[in-house]
């Protein structure tokens, strides 16, 4: 596994706020996971605290068997790259010149760029599809190619790991479907682990290789199928507009 967490609870400090206890899942080698859950369910606070944004009430988290805590900051950042929601974007910045920032973690003190980091600048946006637009300034760019432009600096930073928080919200159907199905590829070709948290539960039951289920401050991880088979989708919603439907595997309107 390349990063699992040990009886962890999830929350904040300040006021003291236990979201979810006794969280124990595994990010393998390689792969798509989805953390799925009704709003306020704390999808978005267990991956801060995944990626060590917001301390642990309890409980460890490993990355390649040794405790995340033992790690420096730098070396963190070659392991593991995240993509927070309402990221700030330097809005007069080129489109190259961003993503490059993902290089930082391998750079010197200057920030010179070698051949090597440039061809990865260089292969992030053509895999994301944006080489066409490196010299364009973000402010230009609209939402989906802006949410792109954040995945290109995450593959540029050359992670084993990507953590994204919500990196379909406010775009459409069409865009939200498109930067999953990237993500997959990614995950797949490049043989990445790559964390999401979503309320694009329909996308995310049929893309995904597992989901992170968080309910009534329990954390559930298991395949797809697994989860539609126990029953456990059934109660996630109210069921007076909402309901799972078993024989298409989505969740439709009444």
């Amino acid at each position: 596994m390349r990063l699992e967490t040990k009886n962890i609870s999830i929350g904040y400090s300040r006021p003291e706020v236990e979201i979810a206890k006794s969280v124990d899942i595994q990010i393998p080698s390689a792969g798509l996971i989805a953390v799925i859950g009704v709003n306020g369910s704390g999808k978005s606070t267990l991956i801060k605290s995944l990626s060590g944004v917001l301390p642990l009430q309890k409980g460890d988290i490993y990355l390649h068997d040794k405790p995340l805590h033992s790690f420096s900051p730098k070396t963190i950042a070659q392991e593991l790259s995240l993509v927070l929601t309402k990221q700030p974007i330097p809005q007069n910045i080129s489109v190259m010149d961003f993503v490059a920032l993902g290089r930082q973690p391998y750079t010197n003190w200057l920030g010179i760029n070698k051949h090597r980091d440039k061809s990865h600048i260089i292969k992030s946006l053509k895999q994301v599809d944006l080489y066409q637009l490196k010299e364009k300034p973000c402010i230009a760019l609209s939402d989906g190619q802006l949410q792109k432009v954040l995945i290109a600096r995450a593959i540029a930073q050359d992670t084993k790991i990507i953590i994204l928080d919500e990196p379909t919200s406010h775009l459409d159907m069409y865009h939200k479907a498109m930067v999953l199905k990237l993500l997959k590829k990614i995950s797949k070709e490049a043989h990445k682990s790559i964390v999401f948290a979503t309320h694009e539960i329909n996308l995310a039951l049929q893309l995904c290789d597992s989901l992170i289920l968080i309910k009534d401050q329990s954390v559930i991880q298991d395949k797809p199928k697994t989860l539609i088979e126990s029953g456990v989708l059934k109660g996630l919603f109210p069921k007076d507009l909402i309901r799972f439907d078993e024989e298409s595997q989505i969740f439709k309107m009444i």
